[in-house]
């Protein structure tokens, strides 16, 4: 490989990845760029000029951990619409027989309307989507595992 970038896009089986990254970036921009001013204004609103820039990046420490992995830290500052009540459609999605495997269903479906490749059989067959009902402990939080062999993903849910 001509260098690491070259080598890690090696691990798609998509002839046109590059592209097609490239235009779904275009497709979200918009979206991204509203969502981030939105944040920048609520932070601004909270913090001020002295740690704001209204035109600047927003510092990824202020949104709740360095890494600015999770937004939980500041849900209270961006709510939409903070008067509203939240919706939880657990009720609905139980009265209408929704399981885990359903739910992975109609992620994939959201994930292929946007171009990207349906998950291999060996997914299907090979994840834990619910914790195992006999007797095995497993330790349940949401990770996804690529055993590297171009066709084996997993997720490990519980």
């Amino acid at each position: 490989f001509a260098d690491t970038g070259a080598y890690w896009r090696s691990w798609y089986d998509a002839p046109t990845f590059e592209e097609d990254l490239e235009r779904l970036y275009h497709q979200l921009e918009p979206l991204y760029l509203h969502l981030h001013a939105f944040v920048r204004r609520a932070l601004h609103r909270h913090y001020g000029d002295r740690y704001i820039n209204l035109r600047g990046p927003i510092p990824a420490h202020l949104l709740g951990n360095m890494w600015a992995q999770s937004w939980d830290g500041i849900y209270d500052m961006v709510v939409p619409f903070p008067d509203k009540p939240n919706l939880d459609v657990t009720g609905t999605m139980v009265q209408k027989g929704w399981n885990s495997t359903h739910m992975f269903r109609v992620a994939e479906e959201f994930f292929t309307s946007l171009g990207l490749l349906p998950m291999p059989p060996e997914f299907w067959a090979e994840s834990m989507l619910e914790k195992p009902t006999d007797g095995r402990e497993v330790v349940c939080h949401a990770s996804a595992w690529d055993f590297y062999n171009r066709k084996d993903f997993r997720s490990g849910h519980g």
